[in-house]
């Protein structure tokens, strides 16, 4: 988050997705389909094309 005027950096954040085998109770690696339709999201945000530093 930037400040309207100043553009100093205010707030960061990072989500983390994991894929959850409810079965197993675990996590466990996400299905090709569904990764392709993530990165396909993903290649059309403006925070993955235009990622700041301080992003972890």
């Amino acid at each position: 988050m930037y400040h309207g005027e100043t553009d100093a950096l205010l707030a960061t954040t990072e989500q983390m997705l994991l894929h959850v085998d409810m079965e197993a109770g675990k996590t466990a690696p996400i299905r090709a389909e569904v990764h392709g339709v993530l990165e396909k999201l993903c290649s059309v945000t403006l925070i993955c094309l235009n990622r700041r530093r301080s992003a972890g």
